[in-house]
């Protein structure tokens, strides 16, 4: 029961009814809770964090998030920490909190670089490319699209649909930082970059 209430609650959200959503969310938190189901305990909270995190309470969309990361990391379930990583670097950006950002994606990056698939690792790098664009690093940026974009063509793998559009809204916001040529020579440095050397440069605590 507390699993249908959370999908529910997840394809509300998704619609954007986040109001809406709020009612199986709790109820699936309350009955995962006392079932003292950890799995369910976890996801539950993820996606009302996610339906905080869209009314724009940012600081109990973290709170609810990093309950749901503790009990995956306990349980070590990767894939969920990953999936709420992402989601608690957003709603640190909707606080202003560039380096709790950083940190959520670096992680990211670390546990797809553990995992050894390379279109995982792209999706790593891409989010930190966002994070180096906000940051007004758009060289830095640029070499990682460009690394991601060669993981990508040598894995075959293309975005996800719910990643195409913040991929498009770095794409937008690098643009005007650099110019074409510039643009070009950092894109093309970081598609001769191979999967190690782009990680580690992903991860430097360098500012550029």
């Amino acid at each position: 029961m507390c699993e249908a209430s959370t999908w529910l609650g997840m394809v509300l959200v998704n619609l954007g009814d986040h109001q809406q959503a709020m009612a199986p969310l709790e109820e699936s938190l309350a009955l995962a809770r006392q079932a003292q189901d950890g799995n369910e305990i976890a996801f539950a909270l993820w996606i009302l964090g996610n339906a905080v995190k869209a009314r724009g309470d940012y600081s109990q969309a973290i709170t609810l998030m990093e309950e749901s990361l503790a009990l995956f990391k306990e349980l070590k379930l990767y894939g969920g920490v990953a999936f709420v990583l992402i989601d608690l670097g957003k709603a640190a950006l909707g606080q202003g909190n560039y380096q709790k950002m950083t940190s959520c994606y670096k992680e990211i990056l670390s546990i797809y670089w553990n995992m050894g698939r390379e279109r995982y690792i792209a999706d790593g790098i891409e989010l930190l490319a966002s994070v180096f664009v906000i940051d007004q690093q758009p060289q830095r940026a640029a070499r990682l699209l460009g690394a991601a974009e060669a993981l990508r063509q040598s894995s075959g793998a293309d975005l996800f649909p719910y990643q195409a559009a913040d991929y498009e809204r770095s794409l937008q916001a690098l643009h005007p930082q650099l110019d074409d040529v510039a643009l070009k020579t950092c894109w093309a440095e970081g598609k001769a970059m191979n999967a190690k050397q782009a990680v580690e440069y992903a991860l430097e605590e360098v500012h550029e």
